[in-house]
């Protein structure tokens, strides 16, 4: 039981610390270790054995139920990036596949709670409204902020020093001569 529950979390611990060297991105030479250690950390979590006591064994069931809807909410979340115009090449084919894929997984997702009570729509709704009244607020507030205050007067132009300071440094940044070179 004990190598059970280590293994469930030391695999949650590779995964996650695949992850975050992962996201180092290319200049760092750890990175090159990410991919692998969060593979190795999420195949030793589905294959483990299936004897885990009941904390543990409700911490496995959720992350494999929120994986049920997550991964083809992350795949369609990618079509559709990749499917647009600002991301990548226009498809619409693409688009449409994404979000067919995105739709499904929030069936996925809404199937698995369908046994929702009167509470728990009581509790969403009002959460929802309390998110929607503070958006609604933030976007008062700045719309006021900005119609009230005046723009400030503009500032002085560069003195023939500060203007010769940037011109000499983007030279130098940009590898010119100062005659268009």
């Amino acid at each position: 039981m004990v190598a059970d529950e280590a293994i469930l979390w030391s695999s949650l611990v590779l995964l996650a610390t695949g992850l975050s060297l992962h996201r180092m991105g290319p200049s760092f030479q750890r990175s090159r270790f990410g991919s692998p250690l969060a593979l190795l950390g999420l195949a030793s979590f589905f294959l483990l054995p299936e004897k885990l006591d009941d904390p543990e064994s409700e911490v496995y069931g959720s992350i494999i139920a929120l994986v049920k809807w997550t991964a083809p909410f992350v795949l369609g979340a990618i079509l559709v990036l990749r499917s647009s115009s600002t991301y990548g090449e226009p498809s619409s084919s693409g688009l449409l596949l994404g979000w067919a894929v995105i739709a499904i997984s929030w069936i996925i997702a809404y199937l698995e709670h369908v046994s929702v009570s009167t509470i728990d729509v009581i509790g969403a709704s009002s959460s929802l409204l309390g998110i929607l009244l503070g958006i609604a607020l933030v976007y008062i507030g700045a719309s006021f902020s900005e119609r009230s205050v005046r723009l400030e007067s503009y500032s002085d132009p560069l003195s023939e020093e500060e203007g010769e300071l940037v011109r000499t440094i983007l030279l130098r940044r940009l590898g010119g001569d100062g005659h268009g070179d």
